[in-house]
């Protein structure tokens, strides 16, 4: 990969000329949304090792991975948070689809 996010499917028709899909292309927005799914995992992991009888081999695993920071985790576990960062953006931008005409936003 060269470093641009990866791009899967936007998914329900998301028109390239829509005011919010620009989000999709915001690889800053992408990189500290990709953080948080980060540590939004290293607190829901914590909670199912407290919880549940994890084995051995997945909790020294899932222990390293508390302990590295986002900047610190290799590509491809970034590229799976990004993943997850960008379907967060869809949901945003389908939302909003819903609430645009032309080139004005319908609050509700």
């Amino acid at each position: 990969m060269n470093g641009a996010p990866p791009m899967a499917k936007t998914g329900k028709n998301i028109p390239g000329n829509s005011p919010v899909f620009g989000l999709l292309l915001d690889k800053e927005l992408i990189e500290e949304l990709a953080n948080l799914e980060h540590r939004q995992w290293v607190h829901w992991s914590k909670k199912i090792a407290e919880a549940e009888n994890i084995s051995d081999p997945r909790l020294k695993r899932w222990k390293e991975t508390w302990a590295t920071v986002y900047d610190d985790l290799s590509e491809q576990a970034k590229t799976e948070d990004k993943f997850w960062a960008i379907e967060a953006i869809k949901i945003v931008i389908n939302h909003f689809q819903k609430h645009i005409e032309g080139d004005r936003i319908k609050w509700v």
